[in-house]
């Protein structure tokens, strides 16, 4: 589980930009990446976090999003990993002890790395390509219009994972080879999907965000400016999905480097 690190109740403004951010390649951030204490000149603190004891039965499925819609949560946790959510901070978010924490940041660019390294920006990173940050080149130039940023804004959870899914389908059609599969995170928007019982028309205007959105990378749409008001289960398995495939990207990275 990754735990939100600006809390779960952001409100839709301050994130949608930070979609602008994103696309503008000046934050390449998922709710896991910690600022490394380097560039902020001071030590970690600790922070409160969200644990989730399990999946919901059938009679608990429904939530209530940060914007008060109801959501579903899909059954895509299993026993084991449920009780890894409920895992302690110390536990989960010591760099030191988490292996996941310490794969360098440019595994599985451009769709899953992490956000650019602002040293390495400046010339002076001295880690290397073993950095928790990016050191490939990021796009800088899409901008997210006005008009899509207040469509966003007023979309329901359950069209934004519309979406989601249909952005990644397309994204899976033309995957690269050297990149692994995410069929996963669309079986659980999927099943998220399913769960809520959505079934709503592709308008135009969400046609127009879409192929705009289609533009970032996974590892940013899975971020919190567009899944904040998601079912917080369907965060969890969207966030264990993204770092269980950067840890794929070392395996294979490792077996063509033998």
């Amino acid at each position: 589980m990754v735990r939100n690190r600006e809390g779960a109740d952001q409100r839709p403004e301050a994130a949608l930009e930070e979609a602008e951010e994103v696309l503008q390649g000046e934050v390449h951030q998922t709710p896991d990446d910690a600022r490394p204490q380097t560039e902020l000149a001071i030590p970690s603190s600790a922070g409160s976090g969200t644990s989730f004891q399990g999946v919901p039965s059938a009679l608990d499925d429904l939530s209530v999003t940060a914007n008060g819609e109801p959501c579903f949560a899909p059954p895509c946790l299993s026993t084991e990993s449920s009780a890894s959510a409920g895992a302690t901070k110390d536990d989960e978010y010591d760099e030191h002890e988490s292996p996941l924490a310490v794969l360098p940041g440019h595994l599985g660019h451009p769709e899953f790395c992490r956000r650019p390294c602002i040293l390495f920006s400046a010339g002076n990173c001295e880690a290397g390509m073993g950095c928790n940050y990016c050191h490939l080149p990021h796009h800088r130039k899409v901008k997210l219009p006005q008009a899509i940023r207040c469509k966003l804004k007023a979309t329901r959870a359950t069209e934004r994972l519309e979406i989601l899914m249909q952005i990644l389908r397309k994204k899976e059609a033309g995957m690269p080879r050297t990149l692994p599969s995410i069929q996963k995170l669309i079986s659980i928007t999927h099943e998220a999907l399913d769960a809520a019982n959505s079934s709503q028309a592709s308008s135009p205007d969400r046609r127009a965000a879409q192929a705009v959105l289609a533009k970032m990378p996974v590892a940013a749409l899975l971020g919190e400016f567009f899944t904040s008001d998601f079912d917080p289960e369907v965060r969890v398995c969207l966030q264990q999905e993204l770092s269980d495939l950067r840890a794929q990207c070392a395996k294979m990275l490792a077996h063509s480097n033998p």
